[in-house]
């Protein structure tokens, strides 16, 4: 091996004996002459003492109550200190020649992650307020710029419940809370969704049956009233014929007409499909009679006076009459629009 006094002796650099400092060497030692005298480099310890050393000598440990001393050397391998913010402070010693040139470097794992810089000079390092955990004062050292040794010294700081995995049976059981509650809201909001859709599917299917059953009142109604139209024309003709047999037929024509079945069947459609408007109707004017609200039912469904007089087997002119007696029954004014209110109903 080759060794650089300008590294490795460079505390002597100033005391050799130039050009006679070193001596023969002998069983790993070799002596060095210096002004003061002569002093041994051992070549398997890299040192010029025989023992060289570097240990945490003194540790500090201090919160708000108390202040605990720990010395070199250590009862137990591991420092064990109760719960609570600790303020840590560790000192390096080193037994060495006062010739050596000792060099250390540190940090406290896991609580930082770099080292500090090497230093001959810096030998203690404070750490305050250090929370719950375990804790590894990790150093390094070199002699005179030789090899790398490394120590450590563990603490351990007793947590508090909520620094341990005990702090997570209450946040478990607040997530299984949440994970509960926002299931049942989706749920809720499921069977929410699935009521809304049905309802919706009830209402449309609702709809199109009052759409079917509207077209066919209207179909009815056409149909009664060409129907109608038609007899009320064949009779007028059989009166003209002016015999037995002719005014035979005019009466069963008339009685056809004026059937109350026809009737019956077309209110009972009608009320199914405007049952709101009968009882409002009814519930506005209580003085209306089965006949106005039958005119009144025509009028709903936009049927004309010629229409209403068919399916009435009554003149034109006598539905005229009757929209009159309506508009005073429903104490509308001249200018107010018979059907227009009736729809609005």
């Amino acid at each position: 091996n080759f060794y650089s006094y300008q590294k490795l002796l460079s505390s002597l650099k100033n005391s050799l004996v130039k050009n006679d400092e070193f001596i023969q060497l002998h069983d790993s030692e070799l002596p060095i002459a210096t002004d003061r005298g002569v002093t041994t480099f051992n070549i398997n310890e890299e040192t010029l003492a025989p023992v060289t050393k570097t240990v945490v000598s003194k540790i500090t440990v201090s919160d708000d109550d108390t202040i605990k001393t720990y010395t070199y050397p250590f009862v137990k391998e591991q420092i064990n200190l109760d719960h609570g913010r600790k303020s840590l402070v560790f000192y390096l010693g080193t037994n060495k020649s006062s010739s050596d040139l000792v060099e250390v470097r540190f940090r406290l794992w896991p609580y930082e992650n770099e080292w500090t810089e090497w230093s001959a000079n810096r030998l203690m390092k404070e750490y305050s307020k250090i929370n719950g955990g375990s804790y590894e004062f990790q150093f390094q050292s070199r002699l005179n710029g030789g090899e790398i040794k490394e120590n450590s010294r563990v603490v351990n700081i007793e947590k508090y419940w909520y620094q341990t995995n005990w702090k997570l049976v209450p946040i478990f059981l607040l997530i299984a809370f949440i994970f509960l509650m926002i299931r049942r809201i989706m749920q809720k909001i499921n069977e929410a969704s699935i009521k809304k859709e049905k309802t919706l599917h009830k209402e449309k299917m609702a709809l199109k049956t009052l759409s079917l059953k509207n077209e066919q009142l209207l179909q009815y109604t056409e149909v009664i009233s060409s129907k109608n139209e038609f007899l009320n024309k064949l009779k007028e003709g059989l009166s003209r014929m002016r015999n037995a047999e002719a005014k035979q037929w005019e009466n069963k024509i008339a009685e056809e007409v004026n059937k109350e079945k026809q009737n019956f069947l077309f209110h009972k459609l009608f009320s199914e499909i405007h049952q709101d408007f009968i009882n409002r109707l009814t519930e506005k004017h209580k003085n209306l009679t089965a006949n106005d609200i039958r005119i009144l039912s025509f009028i709903r469904i936009n049927l004309g006076t010629r229409e209403i007089a068919n399916l009435m087997n009554i003149s034109p002119k006598s539905v005229d009459i009757t929209r009159y007696r309506l508009r005073k029954k429903l104490d509308l004014s001249h200018e107010d629009d018979l059907n227009k209110y009736v729809r609005e109903i």
